[in-house]
């Protein structure tokens, strides 16, 4: 396929892919071509082909997208001309609260398509619902070409997509902008006023409300989780996730080590380690013996730590952050007393962590996998012994949360909890201060919570603070108040705020509770608690705005300590004294499943040695494998889990996208480069691109980057592979006339580095030239149907011995389907093979499917391809999707791959040959 990644926005039109022909730019757009300039380097877009729907990517939208989410009826969509009343009101000559407003503007809608838009005059649509929905109206007012612009981030924006797409109209030469998948009221608010903000003529603007039903999307949302637990937190899911796996491991870590030492384990390990100084073989290990003594008894403070239980150390996060510490220390007395085994013997080889229960592979909770509403379930372990499940919800933007917690009270949740940021309107304040409001104003004026209580912020009053957390913020029975979007509050609005008593303010919490209150007055009995931490601090002057907060939050101490301050008020406020924990378990495929299976043998017709030599050539000439590979690949998954920290993405929740990522660097990047980027303070995404040598590489790292995943959405993905494989595998079986045939799954599934939006590769090699044809033509039908087609099935004629070689190098592992009718009525076909797969990278999953802890190793040989090659490749699939997609000629007919073999063969038999031919093949199939 080619994938057209222009650099300024005239380019936009000027190609598409997937079997559609070149078309030249409008005039207009032509002539602005020149124009772009540098200024335009870092635009990006990918355009495909619009027959009766629109790919993104490789992959469909019906595939990509929750069909459940769209309006229950179809009508026409409501359009508005111009900004709301709302919007219109707003004044932008004043003082803004946020200083880097502009910077604020550009991280959400790219401010290179802000300025042709306000330079063309061009239109820009803002469609209330899915991308589906946008595109359809796109396509039906003519704008039959349609790409998507990568954006750095629109805030609220639900996970799995670009929400920013470019419409071309061929017939008129129109071009614009579409913002879709805005839910809410407050997101349509928000996206209106990030158009005023950035100068964008009234005139300019449509705004499209296609009427979609949230209720349906929500109901089979939740549907997903089944019995739905009473207790639900929303907010945090990622973070909440990840501290109480911590708490656990380390609760279990402490439990270890009083099992070797004693309930006492400080004192415990100084007795032995007095006795090694009276027993010692040799001089060196008393010596190292008494160093630790030294040590220990200069860290007293462990004493009590080691003498508390694991549920103390689970329950309250400063105990945890002690155990953490206190591991480190007995890590470094390890590596400088080797000798001293009663240390070493601790910590696990690999990790270098103290050796629990289960090292390094506790993992709690359960995802539930839901690409617009993800979600967690954990099963907490209370004081009296009981087991209770709790569910944890990502919060949707603004009035989205509200209808959140109505259709998740609706299904029988008793207890909301709502943990989310909020802006402080002190102006001595600090990030990290932490608020319980009392009172809750809507935007309507009235209090969103009239008579309810705040359970969590009134039971955390109510208890002492303790001496270690006497240095936090904390501010009890607070009044706060709701904005529609940040971008509404100039400087004298927030004075006027801070005038009438508000103290925080946000756009979700007095939603949540209009929920929880509405449900009530109906004659249910549902608790709310409402804990807010400062992330912002508007119209100050401190300069610490929202779009501060984003890159910062965590790097202020008093952020990274409040948050466990709620979870030790929450745990003790239910009186949960532990999470169960689940431990890591292979994955088996059902036997006669072959996995990486060898290239049948065929006989060796007069060419043994010829064939021998060849292999021999391939992995000499097209696989690099460099000098001191163990430290690089380690430097490339230390720089990855870096990134994650820079993009707020935690470890637990994206293993798989960490473990993309580090592939692509030491693959896309020599030693030299990787040191240079591991040696950064501060890394730049854009200045880590620029470094990688090889293109390949950094395509994948741009794509990975730009569109995020988690474990949850990769394994999601993989379900809905697994349904659309076994369709087309029981068309082909249907159609099929007894002739050998063999399928073969190749690309990022066989390799171990499927992401959320990648398509599933599958060869299908037979003798029946007829099947071969059907193939082709009917899954090319499909895709005019608008059915989907995120399984590729690329129907070749059974290889021989030099082009099976050959393939096997350039395309690297393949899973061979030696019995493709055992996937039909099979839903867990695709995840067992990928689970093997995965244990085998060293990751550890677990028996809902998600991945524990990551052991994760990259490949020793690097996936170096000769460029010659991989641009061969690229232009023979390009063409073998043009004539699937477009029916010319018989789908599936080698024509490059018989160059190929000829190529090799000439190349070993006469270099001179070779290179002739590599340069006919050059000018019969030229760049571009």
């Amino acid at each position: 396929m080619n994938l057209i990644e222009p650099r300024n926005p005239c380019s936009l039109w000027s190609r598409v892919a997937r079997g559609s022909e070149n078309a030249d730019p409008p005039p207009s757009v032509a002539e602005d071509s020149a124009r772009a300039g540098a200024a335009s380097t870092s635009r990006e877009a990918r355009i495909f082909s619009v027959g009766a729907r629109v790919l993104y990517g490789g992959q469909s939208l019906l595939s990509r997208l929750n069909l459940d989410f769209r309006a229950r009826t179809p009508k026409e969509p409501a359009v508005q001309e111009g900004y709301s009343p709302e919007v219109a009101s707003v004044t932008t000559d004043q003082p803004h609260s946020i200083h880097d407003l502009e910077k604020y503007l550009a991280a959400r809608i790219p401010s290179w398509v802000v300025e042709d838009a306000k330079a063309h005059h061009r239109k820009i649509e803002i469609h209330r619902c899915t991308d589906i929905e946008a595109v359809k109206s796109l396509h039906e007012r003519g704008f039959t070409r349609i790409g998507m612009v990568s954006i750095p981030e629109i805030s609220g924006a639900p996970a799995g997509g670009h929400l920013l797409l470019s419409a071309h109209s061929p017939r008129t030469g129109e071009i614009r902008y579409a913002l879709t998948q805005v839910m809410g009221d407050d997101m349509n608010l928000h996206n209106q006023l990030q158009l005023r903000l950035s100068g964008v003529d009234p005139g300019q603007v449509l705004v499209f409300d296609h009427h979609p039903d949230y209720d349906i999307f929500l109901e089979n949302a939740f549907k997903k989780v089944g019995t739905m637990p009473s207790k639900v937190i929303i907010g945090y899911r990622g973070v909440l996730k990840a501290e109480l796996t911590r708490r656990a491991l380390y609760g279990r870590k402490l439990e270890a080590l009083k099992t070797r030492f004693g309930d006492n384990a400080y004192s415990g390990m100084m007795l032995q380690l007095k006795q090694v100084t009276r027993d010692a073989a040799s001089p060196e290990e008393k010596v190292s013996a008494e160093s630790v003594i030294s040590a220990m008894e200069s860290r007293k403070e462990y004493e009590s730590l080691l003498s508390s239980s694991r549920e103390d150390v689970f329950r309250k996060g400063l105990n945890t952050a002690k155990m953490a510490e206190f591991e480190g220390f007995l890590r470094d007395l390890s590596i400088k007393n080797p000798c001293l085994k009663i240390i070493s013997e601790l910590f696990d080889r690999e990790s270098l962590k103290i050796q629990g229960a289960s090292p390094g592979k506790t993992y709690a909770g359960e995802t539930v996998a839901d690409l617009l509403l993800p979600s967690q379930i954990f099963t907490v372990i209370k004081e009296n012994g009981e087991r209770e499940k709790i569910l944890n919800l990502r919060f949707l933007y603004g009035d989205m949360s509200g209808k959140v917690a109505e259709k998740a009270i609706s299904f029988g949740a008793k207890e909301i909890v709502h943990i989310g940021n909020s802006g402080v309107l002190t102006p001595d304040a600090k990030i990290g201060e932490l608020y319980f409001p009392s009172l809750i104003i809507g935007k309507d004026g009235r209090a969103a919570n009239p008579g309810l209580a705040n359970g969590l912020g009134e039971f955390a009053a109510s208890e002492p603070v303790e001496r270690e957390d006497q240095d936090l913020l904390i501010h009890f029975s607070t009044i706060h108040t709701k904005m529609s979007s940040p971008l509404m509050e100039t400087r004298d609005l927030v004075e006027n705020l801070k005038s009438r008593g508000f103290e925080t303010v946000d756009v979700e919490a007095a939603e949540i509770a209009k929920a929880v209150c509405q449900a009530n007055s109906k004659g249910q009995d549902v608790k709310l608690s409402t804990a807010l931490l400062v992330s912002d601090i508007p119209g100050t002057g401190s300069g610490k705005t929202i779009e501060y907060m984003k890159e910062n939050e965590w790097n202020e101490a008093e952020y990274r300590r409040s948050f466990p301050y709620v979870i030790d008020k929450l745990l003790e406020y239910w009186q949960v004294k532990d999470v169960e924990v689940s431990e890591a378990r292979s994955f088996r495929p059902k036997e006669g499943l072959a996995m990486d299976a060898p290239v049948p043998a065929t006989p060796r017709i007069g060419i043994l040695q010829v064939l021998k030599d060849l292999k021999q050539i391939l992995s000499r000439k097209y696989v690099i494998t460099g000098k001191e590979d163990v430290p690089e690949r380690e430097l490339a998954c230390r720089i990855a889990e870096r990134i994650l920290g820079k993009m707020n993405l935690n470890d637990s929740d994206h293993n798989l996208l960490k473990g993309n990522i580090a592939t692509y660097l030491f693959n896309g990047a020599s030693r030299k480069t990787l040191e240079e980027i591991g040696k950064e303070s501060t890394l730049d995404p854009d200045g880590i691109l620029s470094r990688l040598e090889r293109q390949r590489w950094k395509g994948k790292l741009e794509r990975d980057l730009k569109s995020p995943f988690t474990d949850g959405e990769v394994f999601g993905h993989i379900k809905a592979l697994n349904s659309e494989l076994s369709e087309k595998v029981k068309f082909i079986l249907s159609h099929s006339k007894g002739y050998p045939m063999k399928m073969y799954i190749i690309g990022s599934f066989a390799k171990g580095r499927l992401g959320a939006n990648s398509d599933l590769d599958v060869l299908v090699e037979t003798n029946d030239g007829k099947l071969r044809e059907k193939i082709g033509k009917d899954f090319a039908q499909q895709l005019k149907d608008g059915k989907d087609d995120s399984v590729s099935m690329v129907p070749l004629p059974p290889q021989n011995r030099l082009l099976s070689e050959f393939n096997a190098r350039m395309l690297g592992k393949r899973i061979e389907l030696s019995d493709p009718s055992a996937i039909l009525g099979d839903e867990n076909f695709l995840m067992r093979k990928y689970g093997e797969i995965l244990e085998k990278r060293g990751y550890h999953l677990m028996e809902d499917g998600a991945i524990g802890s990551a052991d994760f190793k990259i490949p020793e040989q690097r996936e170096v391809t000769s460029p010659l090659l991989e641009s061969f490749m690229g232009r023979y699939v390009e063409r073998q999707h043009k004539s699937i997609e477009t029916m010319k000629g018989a789908p599936g007919r080698p024509y490059v791959r018989e160059i190929f073999g000829t190529l090799a063969g000439a190349m070993l038999l006469c270099p001179v040959i070779g290179t002739a031919l590599g340069k006919t093949v050059s000018l019969l199939f030229p760049e571009g």
